[in-house]
C-alpha cells in the first residue's frame, strides 16, 4: 500500500494553538528554575542595632510566680538574695528552662539576654550563667522542700486548684540517662526500662496529685543506694577487678580468702547449689568461717533418730506447727528438725517459713548451740534480697508524708505493681490514707474459699457471666469483684478486669487489688486510671521542661533544675486549667503558639514599660484567670 503524503501550509488557528503551549512552557520553565535557585537580595547597613522579638513568656510566668506567691515562699524558707540579684528571679528563669527550649544552663544565660520582654519583667539586660549556677548551688535540698511545700499549700487554698478527697495521690518514678556523667555527684548505675540497658543516671521517685479535672506534680526524691547496698555494688566491682566468678567454687574460696587477706571476713557465708559440698565446708572451717546452706530439695538426710534417708522435699511437709520459733523482726518462722547425717557429715536441719506467704526453705548448719543457730539464720534472713529495694519504698513514704503535711486531702493512694510489698501498703495507710489502688502481682498467697490460689490459678475460678459489663473513659470493660483474703493485710478486695476493643474482644487482662472492701469495683478502676497522670507528668517533662537536661557537679543545682522542671509542668497545667479556651490544646501546643507568642513592649511617657500581646492571640483564647488577680 502506497503512504499518502499530505502537503499544503498549516491552518492559522493550528499554528497559534502550538505557539501558545510553546509560550506557556517556557513560562512554566522559568518559574521552576526561579524556585530552585535561591534568592539573591540586596543588604544595607541599618539605621540602628537589630532587636529581638519578645515573646510572653515572662510575662505569663511572673503573673504564674506572683499568684502562688512564690517570692513570699521563698522568704519563709530561709532563701535570700545570692550576688545581688533576688533568688525568685534566678528561679523564674529556670523555670523557664524547657519553654525557651535550650539544653543546659549556659545556653539558659544566652537566651535570657535574646528575650527582650523577659528582661524587663527581670529589670536587666543580661544573665551570667556563673549566676545561674551560684544561685541554684547556694539553696540546700531541704529548704527546696520546704519551699515546693509552701507552694503546695498555696495551691490548697484556691478552690479551683485545691486537691479533692475524691482525687488521688500517685507515686512512681522516672529514670534519666546521663551516659557521660562520670563526675557528676550520686550517679550511678541504672536500669533504663524504656531501652532495655543498663546505662549511668539517676532514678527519680515523685508524687502527683490528680483528679478528672486537673493534676500537678507534688514532691520528688533522686532515690540514693543505703550502705548495705552500696557495700554489695562496691563488693561487685571488687570480685570484676580480681576476675571472680562466684558462682565457680574455686572463684568463691578465692574471693573468701582474699577477704580474710583483707580484713574483712565476712560474719557468715550463705551456701546453696554446686557451693553446699563437703570441700566448700572444709575451707570455711579451715579459715575459721561461719556458713549456713540452702538445701535443695533433692538432697538425701538421715536423721539421727531415724534409720532410713529422706529427701529434703518430703523433710519440708512434715508437720511441725509445735515446734515454731517466730523470728518477727525479720518476718520468718523456724523449726529445728534436728541433727542429721549427709555428704557433708553431721549437720543440723532447720525448715524456715516465711510469714507473708508461708514458703518453706531447708537450711542446714554446722551442729551448734541452737542460740548460736538462730542468731546466724537471723542474719542470713535479714539480709535476703528481696527483688525490691527498701531505701526506695521509704523514699516513697518521705514524700507521701509531705504531701499529706502540705494539705493534699486525696483519700487514695495509688502505685505501679513494683510497689506491691504488704508492709509498704500498711504503712501508706498509716500516713492517713482510706485505700491503696494497686496492680496485684503473682507468687502472692491468695485465700479464697478456704484455700490458697496464686493469681493464675484464681482467674480461673470464674465464669464469663459474673463479669458486668462497664464504661469507664469511653472504653468498654468486664469487672469481677471478690474478697480475698492476704497475709498481714488481711481481706481485701480484688478487682478482675478485662478490658475490651470495640468488636468486644479482650486485649488486656489485670488485676487491681484494694484495701477498703466497700469502694465500688468501677471507682476502683477508675482511680487506678488516674494514675496514668504521673506517666504524663514524666513525658512532658522530658519532652518539653528540660527534665533530664541538667550537667551540673553539684547536688544541689540539680536538685533545683529537677525541681522547676516539674514546677513548670505545673506552670503549663494550671495555665490551661484557668483559660477555658486552651483546655482542648496539649501542653506542647500551650508551650509552641501561647508562652512564645510573640509581643510588643512599649514604654509610656511615664516610664512604664506595657507589653502588648497579640490580638488574635487574645480574641482566640484570652488570658490565664491569674493573670487578673
Amino acid at each position: 500500500m502506497s503512504r499518502v503524503m499530505r502537503t499544503g501550509s498549516i491552518p492559522n488557528h493550528t499554528r497559534r494553538q502550538v505557539e501558545s503551549q510553546q509560550r506557556k512552557r517556557k513560562v512554566r520553565q522559568k518559574h521552576w528554575r526561579q524556585k530552585q535557585e535561591m534568592k539573591r537580595l540586596r543588604a544595607k547597613k541599618a539605621t540602628e542595632e537589630p532587636k529581638p522579638a519578645p515573646t510572653a513568656r515572662g510575662f505569663l510566668a511572673q503573673r504564674f510566680w506572683e499568684v502562688l506567691h512564690l517570692d513570699e515562699a521563698l522568704k519563709e524558707v530561709g532563701i535570700v538574695e545570692t550576688g545581688g540579684l533576688a533568688v525568685g528571679c534566678i528561679l523564674l528563669v529556670v523555670l523557664l528552662f524547657g519553654v525557651m527550649n535550650v539544653t543546659s544552663l549556659s545556653a539558659l544565660a544566652e537566651a535570657v539576654g535574646q528575650d527582650l520582654a523577659l528582661c524587663a519583667v527581670l529589670g536587666i539586660q543580661a544573665l551570667e550563667q556563673k549566676i545561674l549556677y551560684r544561685t541554684l548551688a547556694a539553696v540546700t535540698v531541704t529548704q527546696y522542700r520546704a519551699w515546693m511545700s509552701q507552694v503546695v499549700r498555696t495551691l490548697q487554698q484556691d478552690p479551683r486548684t485545691a486537691s479533692l478527697p475524691s482525687g488521688v495521690t500517685a507515686g512512681d518514678e522516672t529514670q534519666v540517662s546521663k551516659k557521660y556523667g562520670f563526675k557528676m555527684p550520686g550517679i550511678r548505675v541504672i536500669f533504663l526500662h524504656s531501652e532495655k540497658i543498663f546505662t549511668l543516671g539517676y532514678d527519680i521517685v515523685s508524687t502527683l496529685y490528680a483528679d478528672w479535672k486537673k493534676h500537678y506534680s507534688l514532691f520528688f526524691g533522686i532515690y540514693q543506694p543505703d550502705e548495705a547496698q552500696r557495700a554489695r555494688i562496691a563488693e561487685a566491682k571488687e570480685c570484676k577487678k580480681l576476675k571472680v566468678d562466684r558462682r565457680k567454687a574455686d572463684d568463691f574460696v578465692r574471693w573468701l580468702q582474699h577477704q580474710v587477706e583483707e580484713g574483712k571476713q565476712p560474719q557468715v557465708v550463705e551456701l546453696s547449689g554446686n557451693q553446699l559440698s563437703p570441700r566448700m565446708r572444709g575451707e570455711l572451717d579451715g579459715m575459721g568461717v561461719a556458713w549456713v546452706g540452702v538445701s535443695d530439695q533433692r538432697r538425701r538426710y538421715t536423721l539421727n533418730s531415724e534409720t532410713e534417708a529422706v529427701r529434703a522435699k518430703a523433710l519440708l511437709a512434715r508437720n511441725v506447727e509445735r515446734q515454731w520459733i517466730n523470728l518477727d523482726d525479720v518476718g520468718y518462722r523456724i523449726a529445728f528438725l534436728g541433727a542429721a547425717t549427709c555428704t557433708l557429715g553431721q549437720v543440723m536441719l532447720v525448715v524456715v517459713e516465711h510469714m507473708d506467704d508461708a514458703v518453706r526453705r531447708l537450711y542446714v548448719l554446722p551442729v551448734q548451740d541452737k542460740a548460736e543457730m538462730t542468731s546466724l539464720l537471723s542474719l542470713v534472713l535479714t539480709h535476703t534480697p528481696d527483688g525490691v529495694p527498701s531505701g526506695k519504698l521509704h523514699l516513697m513514704l518521705d514524700l507521701l508524708r509531705l504531701g499529706r503535711q502540705a494539705g493534699i486531702r486525696s483519700e487514695t493512694a495509688t502505685f505501679d505493681r513494683w510497689y506491691f510489698v504488704p508492709w509498704f501498703i500498711l504503712e501508706v495507710l498509716a500516713l492517713g490514707f482510706k485505700r491503696v489502688v494497686i496492680p496485684a502481682k503473682v507468687g502472692f498467697n491468695y485465700t479464697y474459699g478456704g484455700q490458697t490460689y496464686d493469681l493464675p490459678e484464681l482467674w480461673e475460678l470464674w465464669h464469663p457471666r459474673d463479669f458486668e459489663d462497664v464504661t469507664c473513659r469511653r472504653k468498654s470493660y468486664r469487672l469481677l469483684s471478690r474478697h480475698v483474703g492476704m497475709k498481714d493485710l488481711g481481706v481485701v478486695q480484688m478487682v478482675f478486669v478485662e478490658e475490651l476493643d470495640r468488636e468486644g474482644e479482650i486485649v488486656h487482662r489485670f488485676v487491681l487489688m484494694c484495701t477498703d472492701l466497700h469502694f465500688a469495683p468501677l471507682d476502683v478502676l477508675r482511680v487506678y486510671k488516674l494514675r496514668w497522670y504521673i506517666e504524663v507528668c514524666y513525658r512532658e517533662c522530658k519532652q518539653n521542661h528540660g527534665l533530664g537536661q541538667f550537667h551540673a557537679r553539684t547536688w544541689e543545682t540539680i536538685y533545683g533544675q529537677i525541681l522547676m522542671s516539674f514546677l513548670a509542668y505545673t506552670c503549663l497545667n494550671l495555665t490551661r486549667l484557668l483559660t477555658a479556651r486552651l483546655r482542648e490544646r496539649t501542653l506542647g501546643w500551650i508551650k509552641r503558639h501561647y508562652f512564645n507568642s510573640l509581643v510588643r513592649l512599649s514604654i509610656l511617657p511615664s516610664g512604664e514599660t506595657i507589653i502588648e500581646l497579640s490580638p488574635t492571640l487574645l480574641d482566640d483564647y484570652g488570658l490565664p484567670a491569674f493573670c487578673y488577680t
